[in-house]
């Protein structure tokens, strides 16, 4: 089994809040977006969950799939129910080390790009291309800022931000046309990225 640096000792920053511990990607959810990757994303055999929260991903996928999917969590404090073999404990705003470079051929992230301050933008996209060319993310947009949905932008930043950064984006769902796939998470973006 291919083992992944930790770049960080685990505990809560202004972008590591702890507060994955109530799953916004459940069971239920989960099983439905493993459809979606299987439907929408050929080729996928390695998945990095990024933001994993307690790993209901990861421990899903493990159960009902034979996709090898690693969790990346910031609070080594999560209670984590999957495989502690594959969790990694890493900080998405230092710079991820060189065995992670396109290993994945996805990496997934849902409701935990809002919890990064606006100063690690830049370093955890360079990360989720550094990991893969591909990804699939949930991005939270309505309700404003506070202490943990600190980076809150709409739906047209979203695409000029990778528009500039030469991503290829697909828009799947919005707070007014909802992704099928998660038809609750009606203060989400959904979008599928590729970058060559």
């Amino acid at each position: 089994m291919k083992k992944f640096k930790n770049n960080w000792g685990g505990g809560k920053t202004s972008s590591i809040d702890g507060t994955g511990e109530l799953p916004s990607v459940d069971t239920e959810v989960s099983l439905r977006l493993l459809e979606y990757i299987k439907n929408e994303f050929g080729g996928v055999k390695t998945i990095l969950d990024v933001g994993a929260g307690r790993g209901l991903l990861q421990k899903t996928f493990d159960e009902n799939s034979d996709y090898d999917v690693w969790s990346l969590e910031g609070f080594s404090e999560m209670p984590f129910e999957a495989n502690r073999d594959k969790w990694i404990i890493s900080d998405m705003t230092i710079p991820l080390t060189p065995e992670y470079k396109k290993y994945f051929d996805l990496v997934t992230s849902f409701e935990c790009i809002e919890h990064i301050h606006k100063d690690g933008q830049e370093v955890f996209w360079d990360n989720i291309f550094h990991s893969s060319d591909r990804a699939l993310v949930g991005i939270h947009v309505s309700g404003g800022e506070h202490e943990n949905h600190c980076f809150i932008r709409n739906k047209e930043w979203w695409v000029n931000y990778f528009e500039s950064k030469k991503i290829d984006w697909v828009l799947l769902g919005e707070p007014a046309n909802l992704w099928s796939v998660w038809p609750k998470a009606n203060c989400s973006l959904f979008f599928k990225l590729h970058k060559k």
